[in-house]
């Protein structure tokens, strides 16, 4: 152990020996400090960080890195990876430098596959590889910070299952609302607030959380805007889900109009004062309720309203570039992706267009045909 100033930087360097996850001892070297203090203080966080690492268990090592994630990433997200660890029990007391890819398959086969009497999987395909995904992620930031040599979850390899039948169902657009169908239903709901939760949605096209995280400032009557800054989830108030997913939005003047009636109700309102009190859940909650409760058909998600409003605009001729700068993805692709059976009209235009190039071109050589004829 020993601490020491380089004498070609002028830079403090600390320089001592400890052993990995194997029992093996390196020495290790770190160079950069401006002060002598600062290089004993590393040192010190360095040893006290990985002293006895060779017997840490699964749980521990697992802990140390949900404290690090608190410090990096969204609470949202680091909540989700704090719940994970329920996922991995059977991990919990094993020594992390024992956990071989061997180890991680007899996990997934029992845990993940894990099938019901009919031999069906009891997971669905995304929660398999969610879980998976959550737990190689894991070990991969064990192997740079725990002295891990592998990641025994990418070593495991790939896990290949096919879609359930009624997960295949869930993943596509069952049914949209028209505009006809949406005034059927929104003339049954009395509460205001909801009201105008779901015109919101369905006129503008926003996330659930991002409609319950607009704040009165938020909110431009004189431009006819909304701006989207932040995001409500189960973890509280966040950022908006992605970068493009911060955007400013026009509205319609029938919401325009609602918006207006309903701020103006509002008793001394502060700028920073959230739009609407209501949960997550307790939206989608209501709204399924509401639509048993009139007999509703076709009956949607909740999230089927931005479906919806997508939809809408594409049926009026908006471009997918248009659809996603005002659904906040990031270019077309994914507007394509999800909605690319409503582009019908795509194939036909592009038919056209090669129609008449090619008529163009039959009629110059037409043209010329005929002029050398009367030559």
């Amino acid at each position: 152990m020993a601490v020491g100033k380089d004498k070609v930087t002028g830079k403090w360097y600390t320089k001592f020996r400890f052993h990995d996850l194997s029992g093996k001892a390196i020495q290790k070297r770190k160079i950069g400090f401006a002060k002598r203090a600062d290089a004993l203080a590393w040192e010190k966080e360095f040893i006290a960080a990985h002293e006895g690492r060779e017997r840490l268990t699964f749980k521990q090592a697992y802990e140390r890195y949900i404290e690090d994630c608190k410090k990096r990433l969204k609470k949202s997200t680091y909540m989700i990876k704090e719940q994970c660890l329920g996922y991995y029990t059977a991990l919990h007391n094993l020594v992390l430098a024992e956990i071989t890819p061997a180890t991680i398959r007899r996990w997934q086969n029992e845990y993940l596959l894990k099938t019901n009497d009919d031999g069906k999987l009891v997971f669905a395909k995304n929660t398999i590889k969610t879980r998976n995904g959550h737990l190689a992620a894991f070990f991969a930031w064990a192997v740079r910070f725990c002295g891990l040599k592998s990641n025994p979850v990418k070593l495991a390899g790939p896990i290949k299952t096919k879609k359930r039948k009624d997960e295949e169902e869930d993943t596509k657009i069952k049914n949209i609302w028209q505009l006809e169908d949406f005034n059927r239903f929104i003339e049954t709901v009395r509460k205001p607030d909801y009201h105008l939760i779901f015109s919101i949605l369905f006129f503008c096209g926003l996330r659930r959380g991002e409609c319950l995280g607009l704040r009165i400032k938020d909110v431009d009557l004189e431009n006819g805007v909304l701006h989207v800054v932040q995001n409500v989830t189960f973890a509280g108030i966040d950022t908006p889900k992605t970068k493009s997913s911060r955007r400013t939005v026009s509205i319609p003047d029938v919401v325009k109009t609602e918006l207006a009636e309903y701020i103006g109700k509002k008793y001394k309102p502060s700028p920073t004062q959230l739009l609407f009190y209501r949960s997550p859940d307790g939206i989608t909650g209501f709204f399924a309720h509401k639509q048993a409760e009139i007999g509703m058909t076709p009956r949607i998600r909740l999230h089927d309203l931005r479906h919806s409003h997508a939809s809408m605009l594409i049926n009026l001729g908006f471009s997918p570039d248009v659809v996603a700068d005002r659904l906040g993805h990031k270019d077309a692709t994914m507007v394509l992706a999800i909605y690319g059976h409503m582009y019908p009209q795509r194939r036909v235009e592009v038919t056209n267009a090669l129609n008449k190039a090619v008529a163009k071109v039959e009629k110059k050589i037409t043209k010329k045909s005929n002029n050398k004829k009367v030559d």
